[in-house]
């Protein structure tokens, strides 16, 4: 089977924001161009069939030029084919994207703007190390109005110095904005991040834990009320604009990465590419495919990634795709998790309830114990 799921990493930034763990360098202009034609060469290489979904993250696409941009998308189209209506995404960030950006991603197709706000609160933004202020964000979102972009906005919550009234104020005001999706994500520091470091010095403390379950359910709330659908547990959208490429991933479908440190799935095989740019740049320059890890999962490993991520989802798991796909009966094996009000049965599926989304990483570790993974 081809994956019908394509995702690019770009792995460069103005700087690097006090949470972040994920791969990405300083942008330097002439390394992104080698970049983007290593890319290309990757894609080359390894892209085939006719794509459902494309998303291109980071790092911080728009940091790259409007031509790196079009040639990207392009080069997607010249390697392998979208399917008419295809979701084709591009991450952005305040204070790098401009009117010829966008200008040049809705020309080339992308259908989707996922901006990485986070907060519309100064301080917070300067506690978790971004590049922009609250009034880039406001500039960006008004041009990604002007485009016929589904825009999709991230924001962060949790976070040390952060109170529950300035949550819901950017909350009520990233819905004013017109977002058709948000992504409100628990903030989680990361070993060997700036923010750790605060953290262990006691420069910082994180809220209680009863004030991060208020911000979850403030999301909750102000965002049904504004007709979001809570469909996943950090991500909620308006009718028909759940973001199709991450739910592939939820529904344990199967995906291509290209870029430095991408990740790929394909059958029961796991491929992670290099995670350092210049060898990235080397190995291709060779004609090499830049592939470092490769591993075969096994039935259990598969059985406990389709149960991690389908219960992430608040539709939950299908039983019978459970039992005929993996073999795996959840009927019996949830049933005293349903007694103490952590799960239930919707028809066909089986989900977390509401205070089962409240515990969920201690839920989701039951079930996988009891499920014998």
């Amino acid at each position: 089977m081809t994956p019908e799921s394509l995702y690019i990493h770009i792995p460069f930034c103005l700087g690097k924001c006090r949470y972040c763990d994920f791969v990405s360098i300083r942008y330097d202009e002439a390394v992104a161009g080698r970049y983007v034609d290593a890319l290309r060469s990757e894609l080359r290489m390894r892209a085939n069939g006719e794509l459902k979904t494309l998303y291109i993250g980071g790092g911080t696409p728009t940091v790259l030029p409007a031509k790196s941009l079009k040639k990207i998308v392009s080069s997607v189209r010249e390697f392998c084919a979208l399917e008419p209506g295809a979701e084709i995404t591009c991450e952005a960030n305040p204070g790098t994207l401009d009117k010829e950006k966008a200008d040049a991603i809705a020309e080339a197709g992308v259908t989707r703007l996922s901006i990485g706000v986070q907060s519309f609160d100064n301080e917070v933004l300067k506690t978790l190390g971004r590049m922009h202020g609250a009034d880039d964000a406001r500039q960006a979102l008004e041009l990604a109005g002007q485009f016929p972009f589904d825009v999709s906005l991230d924001l962060i919550y949790d976070v040390p110095g952060q109170s529950l009234d300035t949550w819901k104020k950017t909350l009520q005001e990233a819905v004013s904005m017109g977002p058709v999706h948000v992504s409100a994500y628990e903030l989680t520091p990361e070993e060997g991040t700036p923010l750790m470091d605060a953290l262990k010095a006691g420069e910082l403390s994180m809220p209680h834990e009863e004030e991060a379950l208020e911000m979850f359910h403030a999301a909750r709330e102000l965002l049904g009320a504004e007709g979001f659908e809570h469909y996943e547990i950090s991500n909620y959208a308006k009718p028909g604009k759940k973001s199709l490429h991450n739910m592939n991933y939820w529904r344990r479908g199967e995906y291509l990465g290209v870029g430095t440190a991408a990740h790929s799935l394909v059958g029961e095989e796991r491929t992670a590419n290099n995670k350092f740019v210049f060898e990235y740049l080397k190995l291709l320059g060779e004609g090499i495919l830049p592939i470092d890890e490769t591993s075969e999962l096994t039935p259990d490993d598969a059985k406990r990634e389709y149960v991690f991520l389908g219960l992430r989802m608040l539709e939950g798991l299908h039983m019978q795709e459970a039992k005929e796909r993996f073999g795996l009966e959840l009927n019996g094996s949830t049933q005293g998790l349903i007694e103490q009000g952590l799960m239930e049965k919707a028809g066909d599926r089986m989900r977390l309830t509401q205070r089962g989304l409240e515990l969920s990483n201690t839920t989701v570790g039951s079930v996988l114990e009891k499920l014998g993974l």
